[in-house]
């Protein structure tokens, strides 16, 4: 329909031209235009304590990770009279200005998750955030990214996840577009888990078998949220084997050598200089 104006507009077509659409305000074009829609995602309810779902070993990693730090800003204290102290004071100040600049960039390059964009998935990131008993839902971003990734980071007092497009599509057009729920609660697990805090980003950085502990421990706690370990390894294969070739994977043969990596000790031994476990250990910590 024409919009009624007492002024004919200069772009107005006769009815039933191609480009009747040129009358519109740009409003009015993108309300009235036909819009695709994400499938509707359907997971349980039940509140998920997070707590109750840290890997093992967490506790001393953590214990571990304070004493090096402490210990590290002791000896830059000492050895500098104080001086760190005042650098430490200046680099909080710089890092506040710095997170709302990094957010400002987020937010003009990204498509932001709302009622109004992507429901669907905006649902699945309020009911999981819920379910944690988050105070507030992170804001969630999708941006351009050939990579399969998400991400959670806390910029000042602000929690933001970033899903890059290829891992939405990736998991929409898998057997299983509910392995995206999996990807949403390992982001939602990191927050909630309070792994985005300045001090644990720290801690995570310098000491690794804490940070691939609390990837274990995300893992679980997004399981728990999607109610399913199939859907949940549905997702690590997803991110070990990409979207195009999901269809020709052979599940028992992939779980057979899931079994076997997770025997060898030399696996273990080949991540230990990285902040991620490798992703068929992830695949059999939750087989566990």
């Amino acid at each position: 329909m024409q919009p009624t104006s007492s002024k004919q507009s200069p772009y107005a077509q006769p009815m039933g031209s191609p480009t009747d659409g040129l009358a519109l305000t740009p409003a009015q074009a993108l309300k009235n235009s036909t819009r695709g829609s994400l499938p509707s995602f359907a997971f349980p309810e039940v509140p998920v304590q997070a707590s109750q779902h840290v890997a093992s070993g967490t506790g001393l990693y953590t214990t571990i990770g304070y004493l090096v730090l402490v210990s590290v800003a002791l000896v830059a204290t000492i050895s500098s009279m104080g001086g760190a102290l005042v650098v430490m004071a200046i680099g909080a100040i710089v890092g506040w200005f710095q997170a709302r600049r990094v957010r400002a960039l987020i937010r003009g390059s990204g498509v932001q998750v709302s009622a109004a964009q992507l429901p669907e998935l905006h649902a699945v990131v309020e009911s999981f955030s819920r379910r944690l008993g988050l105070a507030v839902p992170p804001e969630v971003y999708i941006v351009e990214e050939s990579v399969q990734n998400g991400f959670a980071v806390k910029l000042g007092k602000k929690d933001i996840i970033l899903l890059t497009d290829d891992m939405v599509w990736g998991a929409l057009q898998s057997r299983d577009p509910r392995a995206l729920g999996f990807i949403v609660g390992h982001e939602l697990a990191h927050v909630a888990l309070s792994h985005t805090g300045s001090v644990r980003s720290i801690l995570r950085t310098m000491f690794k078998p804490l940070a691939r502990a609390d990837e274990f421990s995300s893992d679980n706690v997004a399981a728990q949220l999607v109610g399913d370990p199939q859907i949940a390894i549905h997702g690590l294969t997803l991110l070990t084997v990409g979207p195009q070739l999901m269809g020709y994977i052979n599940d028992h043969a992939l779980l057979q050598q899931v079994q076997e990596v997770c025997a060898d000790g030399l696996s273990k031994k080949a991540e230990r200089n990285l902040s991620h476990p490798l992703l068929l250990r992830r695949i059999g910590n939750l087989m566990q």
